[in-house]
């Protein structure tokens, strides 16, 4: 079951859908452009890795937005997004999303352990509530996160 996880600097949110498959699938590209719109950016910098499937999605969410930009001349909306790919075998220029990666996990893996803990169910890897769930997640870690001021993050 493939997972895109999307962070974001400025904001510290993490993103996390399950998609049905890699690369441009409909789906994968409406959830990514979901997260891109919430955060409400004019200006995107969307990096990540040079895998093949993750471009090929990219470049999909890209149109999809510059067709949105378009469409919003009209109102006087513009936007701009920019594609970076980090540098291969360059380990550190993913550290952001990696960390990010590691949190969401345990946030997913905390979160699937009390559900153990409190009713005795173990949620399978094709069960209906698991996408709901990896979303959730990010979800709890962007809503309860304390940053440097003491606050948590909840806008």
């Amino acid at each position: 079951m493939p997972v895109i996880v999307m962070h974001d600097n400025m904001s510290k949110s993490i993103f996390a859908s399950v998609v049905p498959k890699k690369g441009r699938d409909p789906y994968a590209v409406k959830r990514v452009g979901a997260d891109l719109r919430w955060l409400g950016y004019r200006r995107i910098v969307f990096k990540t890795d040079q895998e093949n499937s993750i471009t090929a999605l990219k470049r999909r969410v890209s149109q999809e937005k510059m067709n949105e930009i378009r469409e919003s001349l009209e109102r006087e909306v513009h936007g701009e997004m920019v594609m970076e790919e980090s540098p291969a075998y360059e380990s550190q220029s993913n550290g952001r999303i990696e960390n990010a990666v590691k949190r969401w996990q345990g946030q997913l893996r905390t979160m699937l352990d009390a559900l153990i803990a409190k009713y005795g169910y173990h949620v399978e890897k094709d069960h209906p509530c698991l996408p709901w769930l990896v979303r959730y997640a990010s979800t709890v870690l962007n809503r309860y996160h304390v940053m440097d001021d003491g606050k948590t993050a909840y806008y």
